[in-house]
């Protein structure tokens, strides 16, 4: 959303891995681009398309923040964060000063980070349960897997923008140079919106520490007494490890 609000089986159909990279590298390296050009060839003619750089900032950050709250699946909840991430992206752009690109740069470098993790978190969870993203694999998953839980929440607060994630930093140096340009308005609109989408950390905290989980499907078995035990079934394995330790201490440090 708002753009894939007509294919909402793309992210079950596509290869998860793809589709996260599209959502992360591929958004980063386009903003990227699309920075230099503004900054570079099109600043002189800012006082013109900067009405609208703010008009699709504060589009993008609510339709994907609100988009976000209604998903019951979560790959497409996780796209829509990453819509409303490219909002604030570009209102680091419109404020204009040293604060603003600063936070603008910094949330661009921190993003990829904190998208790959909570992709692969739910990619985890999601194969390992069958659940195809459905919300209902997150159900007991603190009593299965307690650092998952926990790292899944890190990484959702930090698309939020919630401290003491490196989402938080960027967003606030953002504010800070909307602030000092004098955009209370658009300042006010993006932190209620983040308020919004931390709501999202509060409902996978709310299915992860249910205890009334349904008992899970396991490939090649059944949710009998022959089933692997859930914990076991819920293990990270190295790569796993490695690529979680390493998005999880950049989405911090």
């Amino acid at each position: 959303p708002p753009f894939h609000s007509g294919r909402e089986s793309a992210p079950q159909e596509a290869s998860m891995p793809v589709f996260a990279f599209v959502t992360a590298a591929c958004v980063t390296a386009g903003f990227a681009m699309f920075l230099r050009l503004l900054i570079t060839l099109f600043s002189a003619s800012q006082p013109a398309w900067m009405p609208v750089v703010s008009t699709v900032a504060i589009f993008l950050i609510a339709s994907g923040t609100l988009a976000s709250l209604a998903q019951n699946n979560l790959f497409r909840m996780l796209v829509c964060c990453s819509t409303a991430q490219v909002g604030y992206l570009l209102l680091g752009i419109v404020a204009w000063n040293e604060r603003g690109f600063v936070g603008t740069f910094y949330s661009l470098l921190a993003f990829p980070f904190m998208a790959f993790g909570a992709f692969l978190v739910c990619l985890i969870v999601s194969n390992r349960k069958k659940a195809e993203g459905d919300f209902r694999a997150l159900d007991g998953l603190y009593y299965h897997n307690p650092a998952m839980t926990i790292l899944l929440l890190l990484f959702v607060l930090s698309l939020a923008g919630v401290p003491p994630t490196a989402g938080f930093l960027g967003k606030y140096f953002i504010m800070r140079g909307l602030g000092t340009e004098h955009h209370p308005v658009l300042s006010a609109m993006a932190a209620f919106f983040i308020l919004a989408a931390a709501y999202n950390a509060v409902r996978i905290a709310r299915r992860a520490w249910s205890k009334s989980a349904p008992a899970p499907q396991f490939p090649g078995g059944s949710s009998g007494s022959n089933a692997p035990d859930p914990a076991r079934a819920l293990a990270i394995g190295t790569p796993e490890l490695f690529a979680l330790i390493f998005t999880a201490f950049l989405t911090l440090a």
